[in-house]
């Protein structure tokens, strides 16, 4: 969802990069201030002005993500090459598991925030592809009909099932992404996209209601905003997204939310005791960006053949 986006329409990178900003505050901004005892009152002010009256709950990180899984349908249901997907993906995510594990050895407290995102993109992209030589609405009921299962199947089952039952319903995500593309293509009629989009919401709102985890965190309607702006700015982000930032931010997205969870995390985490937060933040911020734009540089583009 990283270098394929540097070709993509500029409405795609806006999505991309808008959800690289909000996992990013939500995961190593207002989450590890959470955990770590800390209230700003300009945190607290987004909460009560804008998190509790739209009903975007976990400080936009839901809502990143959610953007992002729509962008990984979206990308995958256009036909996009496995071997581009795998080196724009692939190694973000070694680099990200190797720099986790040394820091864990070194003391440190990274966040393993990419975890269930991939959980949730690898199985619904293998499907993808097992399913792309049927007509898309028989994919997409074929994706609906187990997402579904496995939600329904989770319930009562033992942990490891329960946690899949879970994602589940955030593989609805993916699905409306996918179902975006088939309408924009035009290789599925508006009146069937929108039968996918109520039955996709369907196993979101029975997930929020059979199972406990999802109580009050109103993510069905965290996952019609992301919908929303998806489909504004998709068509709409001509200008932002031939920005020199957007087109930064969209192309190194996956290196960005890898190295924040790892590396921003873990320096927060290090140094808050022995610096002024401001200034351990700045440092997690700067480590963050150089961590991105050399993984970006010298491992991606070079594996995917690019100068």
């Amino acid at each position: 969802m990283t270098e394929q986006t540097s070709h993509a329409k500029p409405g795609l990178r806006v999505i991309v990069a808008l959800s690289a900003v909000l996992v990013l505050y939500s995961y190593v901004g207002a989450l590890w201030l959470n955990r770590h005892g800390y209230s700003p009152a300009s945190l607290v002010t987004i909460r009560d002005w804008v998190n509790k009256p739209s009903g975007i709950s976990d400080d936009f990180g839901v809502l990143g993500v959610s953007l992002l899984l729509m962008t990984a349908g979206f990308v995958v249901a256009r036909g996009t090459p496995l071997r581009r997907m795998l080196t724009a993906t692939l190694p973000a995510l070694a680099v990200t598991a190797v720099v986790t594990a040394v820091a864990q050895l070194l003391g440190g407290e990274p966040f393993l925030g990419l975890g269930w995102p991939v959980a949730i993109a690898v199985p619904a992209t293998a499907l993808a592809f097992a399913t792309r030589r049927l007509p898309p609405v028989a994919g997409l009921s074929i994706h609906l009909a187990v997402s579904g299962t496995l939600m329904f199947v989770g319930l009562h089952a033992p942990a490891l099932l329960h946690e899949a039952g879970l994602l589940a319903g955030f593989a609805q995500l993916f699905v409306l992404g996918e179902m975006l593309w088939y309408v924009r293509a035009e290789r599925l009629k508006p009146w069937a996209g929108s039968l996918v989009a109520v039955a996709a919401f369907a196993i979101l709102l029975l997930t929020e209601h059979r199972y406990a985890e999802w109580y009050g965190f109103w993510y069905p309607v965290t996952a019609l905003f992301a919908l929303l702006l998806f489909l504004l700015a998709l068509p709409s982000g001509q200008i932002a997204g031939e920005s020199a930032l957007v087109r930064w931010l969209s192309s190194r997205a996956i290196w960005l939310i890898g190295a924040g969870c790892a590396l921003g995390w873990t320096i927060l985490g290090l140094s808050h005791e022995h610096l002024p937060l401001v200034v351990s933040g700045a440092a997690a911020v700067l480590a963050t960006g150089l961590a991105a734009e050399a993984g970006h540089r010298y491992v991606e583009r070079p594996l995917a053949g690019a100068r």
